[in-house]
């Protein structure tokens, strides 16, 4: 622990100061739930600790997930609109009269307005972020399992950069959107 200058009477103090302060030094005893030398207190402690950086992490993931997926949605949406009136024959022709995409396009703006191209974007927002939230997260998550099970162990997984053969990859995003649409 970096406190030393404290002079602490005995390594309790001076183990309790280390936990509070979250000091990452590995060289020094490390307050974990399979530490023996460490209290029941200070155990239940790092668990909680763990878990609720993990909590944060997740939360944090598909948080972003979410909103990346709300954004690829919004920037879409001109084309997804084009594509959906070109299929239902909904854009105001004259009956039996095929627009191109590009007189499409100009239809909505003359008639809608420029934001014509982006109707009906919030209900795809609605369905988007739960969705990409979890595809983004649990995608995260499979990987972190994959490349502990193929390396061993999470340290050497991580010592290897995160990185896995395409096939355990190709594995996380299958099984994350398996877990998006379950």
């Amino acid at each position: 622990c970096s406190h030393h200058h404290h002079g602490f009477e005995n390594e309790k103090e001076k183990n309790a100061c280390c936990l509070l302060a979250k000091d990452p030094n590995p060289r020094q005893m490390m307050i974990a739930p399979s530490n023996p030398q460490a209290s029941l207190p200070q155990r239940k402690e790092a668990v909680a600790s763990k878990a609720s950086h993990g909590a944060a992490d997740m939360t944090r993931r598909m948080v972003c997930g979410g909103l990346a997926g709300m954004i690829a949605k919004t920037v879409t949406n001109p084309l997804d609109r084009i594509r959906m009136l070109s299929q239902t024959g909904e854009h105001g022709a004259a009956s039996g009269a095929k627009l191109t995409p590009f007189q499409l396009y100009r239809s909505i703006i003359k008639n809608e307005g420029v934001l014509g191209l982006w109707a009906g974007n919030g209900a795809n927002l609605l369905r988007v972020f739960p969705s990409k939230s979890i595809v983004f997260s649990s995608n995260d998550f499979y990987r972190g399992c994959l490349g502990q099970w193929y390396w061993g162990s999470t340290e050497v997984y991580s010592e290897k950069s995160y990185q896995l053969p395409w096939s355990l990859s190709f594995m996380a995003g299958g099984l994350s959107g398996m877990s998006a649409l379950a």
